[in-house]
C-alpha cells in the first residue's frame, strides 16, 4: 500500500515562562531586591524599602526617677542625694524634650496643712536646682505638693514617716517606637 502520509504533529502549545515570585525572607511584603531593612520583625510595619516605620511619643521612662529622702521637717536636699538630683538634670539636658513632674510627699506628723507646703518646698527645692545648675527651662518642670495625702508607708512608725519625707520624680521622654501591623 502507498505510504501513508503521516498526520502531522501539531505543534506543541506555547508554555508561559515561569515567573518565580520574588523572594521575601522576612515576610514583611517587600522582595528582598528591595528590601533595605532584613529581618524586620513579622509584627512590624514596613516602608516601601522595607524599613520599620516608627513614630514618636512621649512616655514615662521609669529609669531616671529618682527618690530623695528629706530629714524631719526640712526641705534641704540631703548632701548624698544630691548626685540623683544631678543625675536627673544630666538626662534632662540630654533629652532636651524630657519633661518631669516633681512630686513633694511628708510624713503624718503635725499639721496637715503645714506639711502640705513643706512638700510643695520640697519640690520647688529640686525644681530650682534643675532649672539654676542644668539650665532646664520651666516649661519642663513641673512640682506640685502632696503633703500627707500619699504615703508610701502607712502607719505611726519612724521608719514610715522617714518613707514618706520624700521627693519622687517621674520623667517622661520622647521615645521612638515601632508602628506595628
Amino acid at each position: 500500500s502507498p505510504a501513508e502520509k503521516a498526520a502531522p504533529t501539531p505543534a506543541p502549545a506555547p508554555v508561559a515562562p515561569v515567573q518565580a515570585a520574588p523572594v521575601d525572607s522576612d515576610g514583611d511584603g517587600v522582595p528582598d531586591s528591595m528590601d533595605k531593612c532584613a529581618n524586620t520583625p513579622a509584627n512590624h510595619k514596613v516602608d516601601a524599602t522595607g524599613c520599620t516605620i516608627f513614630e514618636e511619643k512621649m512616655a514615662p521612662v521609669g529609669d531616671v526617677d529618682i527618690e530623695v529622702r528629706f530629714a524631719f521637717d526640712s526641705a534641704a536636699i540631703p548632701a548624698n542625694k544630691i548626685s540623683d538630683v544631678e543625675g536627673l538634670g544630666a538626662f534632662m539636658q540630654r533629652f532636651p524634650e524630657s519633661t518631669v513632674m516633681i512630686e513633694g510627699h511628708a510624713s503624718n506628723i503635725g499639721n496637715p496643712a503645714y506639711n502640705m507646703r513643706l512638700s510643695e518646698r520640697r519640690a520647688n527645692s529640686v525644681a530650682e536646682i534643675l532649672k539654676n545648675k542644668f539650665n532646664i527651662a520651666p516649661s519642663r518642670i513641673s512640682a506640685v505638693g502632696y503633703g500627707v495625702t500619699r504615703p508610701r508607708v502607712e502607719g505611726n512608725t519612724s521608719a514610715a514617716h522617714a518613707a514618706n519625707q520624700r521627693i519622687e520624680a517621674k520623667v517622661t521622654a520622647k521615645i521612638k517606637e515601632p508602628v506595628l501591623r
